[in-house]
């Protein structure tokens, strides 16, 4: 079967399953060959399904997202043609060609990849995709050199909001991140720059690999989190969404247990946030809980 009735038979399942919308990403992912980015069988290439491209010590520590979840993020991007944006985590370059046909000739795509090799690869599979730049550096710092960016969108898991992506976001900017809460749960958070600040909604539950280079990862009592949840025989659905609230909020288990209970059983995206200089905020139902998901910003 050729390589374009694969891509295009994946192209309508994602638009039939609501991933897709936009005429302007369908016309990108019905164009840019997937195939051309990964080294496996055509319909490997095509099924909706990560694929990985590099492991070390039998880890996968990078892969080609997974179409509908590629999908799922661009249309939350809400990009148009112009737009400068940064990718943290190039990969191949898959995501960076789509972004390319995104923004447009007279917009830019800033690409960093931790990995050298990668990095590597990556430049030379994008070679024909002129306004696509790609950096081989640490994600965390994001690229200062060309800031402010319009949007900024990582495709890797993060353990914090880092304070370069704040600083070089554009006035009305938005950055769209997987960001990992807790040890194995991770959440989109999307964020946008206001006049107040930083603004923002957590939303779909996602699986991505680590981002590389980060050395000062912090975790929380681990242990003494996962006894108390085993204790109180909560579904899977409960555990996440009371885990949540009970590391954004200044309480003791036994507290935020009672206090979540009482707001109603939130979960995760039914937090807006509001990160202000050195602090995060996240906020529901009018009640303002002080404390950063894994770190404190700076």
């Amino acid at each position: 079967m050729a390589y374009e009735q694969l891509r295009q038979e994946l192209v309508n399942s994602l638009v039939a399953r609501e991933f897709l919308q936009s005429p302007a990403i369908i016309k990108a992912m019905s164009e840019v060959p997937r195939h051309l980015f990964v080294t496996t069988s055509p319909q490997t290439a095509y099924a909706d399904e990560a694929v990985s491209i590099k492991q070390e010590n039998n880890r996968v520590i990078s892969t080609i997202s997974q179409p509908s979840i590629v999908a799922y993020m661009l249309e939350h991007l809400t990009l148009s043609e112009g737009c400068k944006v940064m990718e943290i985590g190039t990969g191949l370059g898959y995501n960076a060609a789509l972004l390319s046909r995104l923004v447009g000739t007279k917009g830019r795509v800033f690409s960093i990849e931790y990995d050298r090799e990668l990095a590597a690869r990556a430049s030379q599979n994008l070679k024909l995709y002129e306004n696509v730049s790609v950096i081989n550096d640490d994600g965390r710092r994001g690229w200062l050199a060309q800031a402010p960016y319009d949007r900024i969108i990582a495709t890797v898991t993060a353990s914090d909001i880092y304070p370069a992506w704040m600083e070089q976001l554009a006035p009305g900017g938005l950055i769209l991140m997987p960001l990992e809460y807790f040890p194995g749960f991770t959440r989109l958070l999307k964020l946008k720059r206001t006049k107040a600040g930083l603004s923002g909604k957590f939303g779909l539950a996602v699986n991505f690999v680590s981002m590389a280079g980060e050395a000062d990862r912090e975790s929380p009592e681990v242990d003494t989190i996962s006894a108390f949840l085993l204790k109180e025989h909560m579904s899977y659905r409960d555990a996440e969404s009371f885990l949540f609230f009970s590391l954004c909020c200044r309480q003791s288990l036994e507290t935020a247990l009672d206090s979540w209970r009482r707001l109603g059983r939130p979960g995760p995206e039914d937090f807006l946030v509001r990160a202000e200089p050195h602090r995060l905020r996240l906020v529901l139902a009018d009640t303002e809980l002080g404390l950063s998901l894994k770190h404190t910003i700076k």
